[in-house]
């Protein structure tokens, strides 16, 4: 199974968990009850421990004022723009029916595998009228998380390389130490697809076996020179 059916199976498993009546987005009439809302409960895939930002579009049924909106989730980092305290729509922080905008917030996940991230935002509001009240309003969110796991090397890799650099293989080198077998020279795979022991100093500072292919062309079966001697 790739990453993104992964992905797509936590979404779901997690719409179940906590109910598909926080994360479905609701009918017409439920709207016209609750005024702001999402229009969508889902965030845009993410990367783990990568500042990115996001946003959560809206709509309304009636004319809304003052609007401020706050994002919480565990184990995410949340940011707003200008380091302010909440963010509001990019338009002002006002909003009217038949039209929507978003907010935008940066976020950090601190995970270590993939999986989905529920993140919870508060919308506070008033109806535009000089002595309303303010009205807060909770919605949750779903954003799929993505991880990328380091190989072995100090560079990923995808094998039991011992070098430098990735290993792809159980090589021993301070490059690829490679092939189909174990590698002993410094660059060239010993015993692969390219000549081992050979164009490249093995262990001792001078070319192994002439400073040409080992066995004209083919790859090199034998131990790499010691002492600098070919």
């Amino acid at each position: 199974m790739n990453k993104s059916r992964r992905i797509g199976a936590l979404v779901a498993a997690t719409a179940a968990a906590v109910g598909l009546a926080t994360l479905v987005a609701p009918t017409a009439a439920e709207a016209s009850r609750r005024g702001p809302q999402p229009v969508s409960n889902f965030v845009h895939r993410v990367r783990a421990h990568t500042d990115t930002w996001v946003s959560v579009r809206w709509q309304t049924d009636r004319r809304i004022c003052d609007a401020r909106v706050w994002v919480n989730g565990r184990r995410v980092d949340v940011a707003y723009p200008r380091h302010a305290r909440s963010t509001s729509f990019s338009r002002g922080d006002t909003l009217r029916p038949g039209r929507s905008d978003y907010t935008a917030f940066r976020v950090n996940a601190d995970f270590n595998h993939s999986g989905v991230a529920l993140l919870r935002t508060v919308i506070a509001y008033d109806l535009c009228g000089r002595r309303d009240r303010t009205m807060y309003k909770s919605f949750g969110l779903a954003m799929p998380v993505v991880a990328f796991r380091p190989g072995h090397g100090n560079w990923p890799g995808n094998g039991n390389g011992n070098g430098n650099w990735p290993g792809n293989g159980n090589g021993n080198g301070n490059w690829h130490g490679n092939g189909n077998g174990d590698g002993h020279g410094n660059w060239n795979p010993g015993q692969g697809g390219m000549p081992g022991q050979g164009g490249v100093p093995a262990q001792g500072g001078a070319p192994a076996q002439g400073g040409a292919p080992a066995q004209g062309g083919a790859p090199a079966s034998g131990a790499p020179a010691q002492g600098g001697q070919q």
